[in-house]
């Protein structure tokens, strides 16, 4: 266990009640990461003055980061949404086909780790490779990403 508090230890050991405050606020902290990373993925090949090399390397880093996320979702509710679009406006002629991005049902356990291994393909694919400069030391890189798959697979 990394914190004190009772919340955090229920956690940590699987055993989570629901009055515990830590839950409602991850879900939203680890929800936010996979939406900016959605932004990334979904929008920076539309930046002008980036190269394609700077954009892939972005969209694999992207990747590396939606990935930890969404096995760290796993890891404490089990079942977990995969979104992978990004939602920039909402009115009534597209209400109906953006519902189920905008209140997405968890997904089962194998698709949600279909996607981490999708992602953790894409990252090794265009992630930087890990160069050991203090600059980079804690940027994703392809090192990270066989680290996550490894650890996914473990599980």
């Amino acid at each position: 266990a990394g914190a004190d508090g009772q919340e955090f230890f229920q956690i940590d050991e699987y055993r989570i009640i629901s009055t515990n405050y830590v839950i409602a606020r991850d879900w939203g902290h680890l929800s936010d990461h996979v939406k900016i990373c959605n932004l990334v993925i979904n929008y920076v090949n539309d930046v002008p003055g980036l190269s394609q090399d700077k954009k892939d390397e972005m969209i694999g880093q992207a990747a590396l980061f939606r990935a930890l996320t969404r096995f760290m979702g796993t890891q404490i509710w089990g079942e977990f949404p995969i979104i992978n679009s990004t939602i920039t406006s909402v009115n009534a002629a597209n209400f109906d086909s953006l519902y189920n991005d905008l209140y997405p049902r968890r997904r089962p356990i194998p698709e949600v780790y279909d996607a981490i291994i999708a992602d953790c393909e894409t990252a090794l694919a265009k992630a930087p490779a890990a160069t050991g400069t203090p600059e980079s030391k804690y940027r994703p890189n392809k090192d990270a990403a066989h680290a996550l798959l490894a650890k996914v697979y473990a599980t």
